[in-house]
C-alpha cells in the first residue's frame, strides 16, 4: 500500500528538476531573441512559440522552480540541516577555497552590475546576436508601432489618418473599429504587422515610412536608437549627467551607457519621444 502513496519529496524533486531544465532552456532562447519592436512587428516565432510566450513562460517557471525549492528545503529540513553542518566542519579546513570562490562571485556581480569588460561582452554577445535579426524590413516606421492606432501612427508620419485607412481599404485590409491597434488590425486580416505595411507597399507603391519633422522642421534621421546617453550628449552639446538628470525629472531611470532603444523597450515610450524629453529640456 505504501508504494501507492503520493511521494511528496520524490514531486518535489522531480519538479526542481524540470523547473531548472526549463528555466535553463527558456533564459538562453531569451538571450537570442530579437528585440520586441521587431518581434512583435514580423510575429516572429521559434518552435511556434512568439517571444511573449517564451517570456511568459521563463517568468512561470522561474517562480515556479523558487516555490519548489522551498518545499523541497521544507521537506528535508533536518537531513539538510544535519548534512550542512557536517560539511561545514569539513569545508572551514578550506579557507583559500571559500575565499577565492567569494572573490570570484563577488567579481562577477560588480561586473555585471557595472558593465565592466570583460564580463559586460556576455550580455553585449547577447545584445549583438539579438539586433542581428534586424532587416531593413523588419523595422517599423515608428518603434512599437504595433501598439498605435492609426490615429496615433499618423502623427508620426506626412500621412492624414484618412489616407492610411484608404491605403488599407485599396489593399483589401478591412478595419472593423478605427481605434483598433495595427497589431489588432493584421491580425483581424490574418497578417502581420510587417506583413501588412509590406502589402501596402506591392500594391500601392506607398509606404508609412517618412518621418514626422520636429518643431524646426528637421527630419529626425535614423540611428537615434542605437545612440548611448553618452553619445548623444556629444552630440547635443552637454553632458551625460545633464541627460539622465531630465530624463530621472521625467520618470526613466538610465545609465550614460544606456541607448535610447534600450530606455524605448523599458518605457511605452518611442526612441524619438525620449529624444525629444531630451532635447526639449536642454
Amino acid at each position: 500500500m505504501d508504494n501507492k502513496k503520493f511521494k511528496w519529496r520524490v514531486f518535489t524533486s522531480f519538479m526542481m528538476f524540470l523547473s531548472f531544465t526549463i528555466e535553463a532552456i527558456t533564459g538562453i532562447i531569451l538571450y537570442i531573441v530579437p528585440p520586441g519592436r521587431v518581434a512583435n512587428w514580423t510575429n516572429w516565432k521559434l518552435f511556434s512559440l512568439t517571444k511573449s510566450q517564451w517570456q511568459a513562460w521563463h517568468t512561470v517557471f522561474g517562480y515556479l522552480f523558487v516555490g519548489i525549492a522551498v518545499l523541497h528545503i521544507v521537506y528535508n529540513w533536518k537531513p539538510l540541516i544535519h548534512y550542512l553542518k557536517s560539511k561545514l566542519k569539513n569545508k572551514l579546513k578550506h579557507k583559500k577555497e571559500i575565499y577565492a570562490t567569494l572573490i570570484v562571485v563577488l567579481i562577477f556581480s560588480i561586473g555585471s552590475i557595472f558593465n565592466i569588460p570583460p564580463i559586460s561582452y556576455v550580455y553585449e554577445l547577447g545584445e549583438n546576436i539579438s539586433e542581428s535579426w534586424e532587416k531593413k524590413e523588419s523595422e517599423p516606421p515608428v518603434p512599437h508601432a504595433e501598439r498605435l492606432t492609426v490615429q496615433e501612427i499618423a502623427k508620426y508620419t506626412e500621412m492624414k489618418p484618412e489616407d492610411i485607412f484608404k491605403l488599407f481599404n485599396e489593399t483589401g485590409i478591412k478595419v472593423k473599429d478605427k481605434n483598433k491597434t495595427i497589431q489588432e488590425i493584421a491580425n483581424d486580416n490574418g497578417l502581420t504587422p510587417s506583413e501588412l505595411f509590406n502589402k501596402i507597399k506591392e500594391k500601392t507603391g506607398k509606404d508609412l515610412e517618412k518621418r514626422k519633422t520636429n518643431e524646426e522642421g528637421e527630419v529626425p534621421r535614423r540611428g537615434y536608437g542605437r545612440m548611448s546617453l553618452k553619445v548623444l550628449s556629444i552630440e547635443l552639446k552637454t553632458t551625460p549627467e545633464k541627460i539622465i538628470e531630465i530624463l530621472k525629472r521625467n520618470g526613466i531611470e538610465a545609465t550614460e551607457k544606456d541607448t535610447l532603444r534600450a530606455l524605448s523597450e523599458k518605457t511605452d515610450k518611442t526612441p524619438y519621444e525620449i529624444y525629444e524629453i531630451i532635447r526639449n529640456n536642454l
